[in-house]
């Protein structure tokens, strides 16, 4: 399971561009990484029925169970509501559910990758400057 919710962190992470500290952290309150939490959640939740204290272990960003309960409703209404929401939700649901998808192994790959990419760019303005 612990296996899993790494999967969905890293894919989610990924999906919204954001850090996989602002699963950990309550240091920011934009909405992509508010909406990267709530997709989690709602995972955790209803696909893998997680009770809102073991979530909690996994999202520790959202402080208590009440807050658990009200990102859990407003991500119901958010798919009723917003199709674009449900569709992005499932587009998630399905790369997570896919054994066939990148493995944890080729995610650090590619982070690792993406971290060198970075670097030479760096390298490169430095010269400009």
């Amino acid at each position: 399971m612990e296996t899993i919710i790494i999967r969905a962190k890293i894919i989610l992470s990924n999906i919204f561009d954001v850090d996989l500290l602002h699963f950990e952290r309550h240091d920011t309150r934009k909405q992509i990484v508010i909406d990267a939490r709530r997709f989690l959640l709602f995972y955790l939740r209803k696909e893998l029925e997680m009770k809102y204290v073991d979530i909690l272990k996994h999202i520790p960003a959202l402080k208590n169970h009440a807050t658990l309960i009200h990102h859990f409703n407003k991500c119901k209404d958010l798919f009723e509501f917003e199709p674009s929401f449900k569709i992005k939700y499932l587009i998630f649901k399905n790369e997570v559910d896919n054994e066939e998808a990148m493995t944890i192994e080729d995610y650090i790959v590619k982070l690792k990758d993406d971290r060198s990419k970075i670097n030479k760019l760096l390298i490169k303005y430095r010269k400009l400057l």
